[in-house]
């Protein structure tokens, strides 16, 4: 994991310690281990771990969407629809979606979650893996409209009132 840390490119090297901090890796104990300026870098990905994100695609979007300065929170839960993969400004609701979300019954479940969310104010986008990971400037500029958009529209979703 260490060397991982220092070798890989960051956000292959962010995904590995995402998916060992969900195994139970503890950051402060990789973090003990980077002492030092040569470390700095692999100190840098550790800043940027969130375990909330459940999945690669979920570290890759709120990754990408943080850097373009959107203010990002993974999992959020919103009675009525569940949990939100990524919940951006506080009114756009960003689905990844792996290859699970294309079983037709997955699929009616989704429907049913982003017809409730864009009932209760949120604006809902889904993104699969090609378009997450190898388009993520696409991705980033549609979530940049649906943010402009829904605020443009006034009377944003309460979180407290959900």
């Amino acid at each position: 994991m260490l060397h991982a840390l220092g070798c890989l490119p960051e956000l292959e090297a962010l995904v590995l310690v995402e998916s060992a901090s969900r195994q139970g890796i503890s950051l402060d104990f990789l973090r003990e281990r980077l002492p030092g300026r040569r470390n700095a870098a692999a100190r840098r990905i550790l800043d940027l771990v969130d375990v909330g994100s459940e999945s690669l695609l979920e570290t890759l979007a709120r990754t990408h969407l943080r850097r373009a300065g959107f203010h990002v929170e993974p999992q959020v839960d919103i009675r009525g629809v569940g949990s939100m993969d990524l919940l951006v400004e506080g009114c756009v609701d960003v689905e990844t979606d792996g290859k699970e979300h294309e079983a037709p019954r997955r699929r009616l479940k989704d429907y049913r979650r982003d017809n409730t969310a864009q009932s209760l104010g949120f604006a809902v986008a889904r993104f699969g893996y090609a378009e997450i990971v190898r388009r993520p400037e696409s991705m980033v500029r549609q979530v940049a409209a649906l943010v402009e958009t829904r605020l443009a529209l006034g009377g944003l979703p309460r979180l407290e009132d959900l």
